[in-house]
């Protein structure tokens, strides 16, 4: 079988981040196993196999979701002009239709990776600009009538055209029901990761050293600083830690690695705090390099927080099998899948999510505590190699794939 991959989605210059890593780890678990074409529109860090870059031209003075959309007609173009593959694989993205439409005329399955709602997410996790000025007015008057929209349409264009539809959480197999789409279309497996990068002997001592953390005990994060991920409710639980147990002044370091859209609100809540050297913020490190940086922690945190509008989290975090393969000890929130891979005391320390005082004083149970903390993640780590390495991930793609009443076309 020779699959084609399609990297479409209009997000320029990643070095780092879930879906940095989730790419990747995909693509060369496929390459395993099948011979694969990789066409991206960007560089694509962390690829043991070769890939076609196709720059979209600048059209800087057209809005980035009619950009999106008329880039992927032109992957159609570019792609029919010498098209031999027998599947097509592309990440559903606002504005990506390609894989769909080449997969109808050329009469290929097609599977799309359904991480979430584009329009969920523009309606919840984008800003809207003020209505009082012209331009403020505009540019949301244009996002409700044309940006939500056309996601929309791109959506159910997409779900009515694949084969295989792959999420990575229950919650979302069950939006996609609620859509109409087949369960039988449906392949669930939650993230993964590569065991043989992540993993123990890792040796983080070289940033430790860097860093200048000598012989602190040291909590981590790693991510890009998205809404979800609950970097404000962690340093808000930082300044708290440091209030209520001074002891660990200068003892219990904290290491933040990564950048994004909540890196300021972070910083303004951080900003008081007097041991503010304590707290290193590392800004965006490469993929290669992030998981020694991750190495150099005892500790690693996944603070995740509820969506906004109340409805259930859909997440499964890279980051976390990250930690889970690196054995570390792990605190996380007790959130959806997070809570259902992880067990409190057993291979991890669970907590509300969205609490700060309650992530502050689990932090501080596992300062006081960092062996048994190290016997979780090694538990943590047992777990990862037996159900969750991208190669498991794929597997479950390709069973789907085979399947008869999958391979035949579902086309109108």
């Amino acid at each position: 079988m020779r699959i084609l991959y399609l990297r479409t989605r209009f997000v320029f210059g990643l070095k780092a981040g879930g879906s940095v890593t989730h790419t990747s780890g995909v693509i060369n678990a496929i390459a395993d196993k099948n011979e694969i074409k990789v066409l991206s529109n960007d560089v694509l860090p962390g690829l043991r196999v070769p890939y076609e870059i196709l720059k979209p031209k600048p059209l800087k003075w057209l809005p980035m979701a009619i950009r999106e959309f008329l880039y992927n007609m032109r992957v159609v173009r570019h792609c029919s002009s010498n098209f031999n593959e027998s599947a097509i694989y592309q990440r559903l993205s606002g504005y990506s239709i390609a894989g769909a439409k080449l997969s109808r005329r050329f009469k290929v399955p097609f599977i799309i990776e359904y991480n979430s709602s584009s329009a969920w997410s523009l309606k919840n996790w984008s800003k809207l600009q003020s209505w009082k000025s012209l331009s403020g007015f505009a540019m949301n008057t244009f996002k409700y009538l044309i940006e939500i929209p056309l996601a929309e349409w791109v959506e159910r264009y997409n779900l009515k055209n694949a084969s295989v539809v792959v999420v990575v959480s229950e919650e979302l197999r069950s939006q996609l029901e609620q859509k109409g789409v087949q369960r039988e279309r449906i392949v669930f497996y939650p993230n993964g990761v590569d065991p043989e990068v992540y993993n123990p002997e890792r040796n983080g001592t070289a940033v430790r050293e860097k860093l200048g953390l000598n012989d602190s005990l040291v909590m981590g994060f790693i991510g890009s600083f998205g809404q979800w991920h609950g970097t404000d409710i962690l340093a808000e639980a930082i300044v708290e830690f440091y209030e209520l147990y001074p002891q660990f002044i200068h003892k219990v370091r904290f290491v933040l690695i990564g950048d994004g859209l909540m890196m300021e609100t972070v910083k303004q809540i951080l900003k008081g705090l007097r041991n503010r050297e304590d707290v290193i913020l590392t800004g965006m490190i490469p993929q290669n390099e992030a998981v020694d940086y991750l190495a150099a922690c005892n500790i690693l945190l996944s603070p995740h927080k509820p969506n906004p509008d109340g409805t259930r989290f859909f997440g499964s975090p890279t980051k976390l099998f990250e930690y889970m393969a690196l054995g570390k000890g792990i605190v996380a929130s007790d959130l959806e899948q997070i809570g259902d891979i992880l067990q409190d005391g057993i291979n991890a320390r669970l907590v509300e999510p969205g609490d700060p005082t309650a992530l502050a004083k689990a932090i501080y149970e596992a300062a006081l505590d960092p062996e048994a903390m190290k016997n979780m993640g090694l538990h943590a780590r047992r777990d990862v190699l037996e159900k969750y390495s991208w190669e498991r991930h794929v597997d479950q793609i390709l069973k789907g794939l085979k399947k008869d009443h999958l391979t035949s076309s579902t086309r109108e």
